[in-house]
């Protein structure tokens, strides 16, 4: 699993090269792209990173994947609201992430840099399974939804930089759980929701500078 999102996002780097390669930019920007991570986002267990393509002056696409390695119960209810189930215990999965976003810069002295508008969507997949008695015990959760964020990303004089942002979001989640034992059969499925949660993250960059 970790190969494989390791060569996506390459992948989706070498074809954003071509893209920005192939399009020019009639504002002249330096930036041929820009890559992220979220160090806030271990703590919950997300391994994420984005790369960032210019399309125009302080206009860009976004790209986003992500490995999935543990989640608390917390997460599936809220972000900031346990609900009836507590915390929970932390859980040991496997699974992906991917995202797209459009980022508006508003600050126009600089080059895809200072305040910024980031409405983007995301899905994410990921699974745990037991063994009990020789028979695996299953759960998969699939999880699709919104984030819109205004942040700031620090002028630097470098290629490295840093960004804050906030925001509200919502995801749609279906969780599947199911048993191959035969003599304990079970085949679960629920569908919540979670909007209007708070968002808050801070990222750490790096600025691919055109020659």
């Amino acid at each position: 699993m970790k190969k494989r999102i390791l060569v996506l996002f390459i992948l989706l780097v070498c074809l954003s090269n071509v893209y920005s390669q192939n399009n020019s930019d009639s504002t002249n920007s330096k930036v041929r792209g820009i890559i992220s991570v979220n160090p806030l986002q271990l703590l919950f267990g997300e391994l994420r990173l984005n790369y960032e393509i210019p399309v125009q002056n302080n206009l860009s696409m976004v790209l986003g994947t992500g490995y999935v390695y543990f989640y608390f119960p917390i997460q599936i209810q809220s972000n900031f609201n346990a609900g009836d189930d507590g915390l929970g215990q932390l859980q040991r999965v496997n699974g992906t992430e991917l995202s797209f976003g459009i980022k508006k810069y508003f600050n126009k002295q600089f080059d895809h840099e200072g305040l910024y508008f980031y409405p983007l969507g995301f899905a994410k997949y990921f699974y745990q399974t037991e063994n009990y008695n020789s028979y695996a015990y299953v759960t998969k959760v699939y999880s699709i939804g919104f984030q819109l964020l205004i942040g700031y990303k620090a002028p630097s004089n470098n290629c490295f930089s840093y960004d804050i942002y906030a925001g509200i979001g919502g995801r749609l989640i279906y969780e599947n759980y199911y048993t191959q034992d035969p003599n304990f059969q079970i085949f679960n499925e629920n569908i919540k929701d979670r909007f209007y949660t708070p968002q808050l993250g801070f990222c750490v960059s790096y600025t691919i500078k055109k020659k």
